[in-house]
């Protein structure tokens, strides 16, 4: 790893280490965070790749519950 590479790696975990951000909240930040620390390109704005949506799912016992 050189020194650039290790540098995004420290930034990276500078910000994240600790965290106590809420999941749900965060996680479209952190994955691109992570792509720039793994020097790989992030998802298009737009197009085929999408974040999870949310979604209610019914199940057996008539109960809704978020996905």
């Amino acid at each position: 790893m050189n020194a650039a590479e290790s540098k995004r790696v420290e930034n990276f975990l500078d910000k994240w280490l600790g965290s106590e951000g809420n999941e749900r909240a965060n996680y479209q930040t952190f994955f691109g965070d992570l792509c720039v620390a793994l020097d790989v390109a992030a998802p298009p704005p737009k197009g085929s790749y999408t974040f999870n949506r949310v979604r209610l799912q019914s199940n057996s016992d008539s109960d809704n519950h978020t996905r």
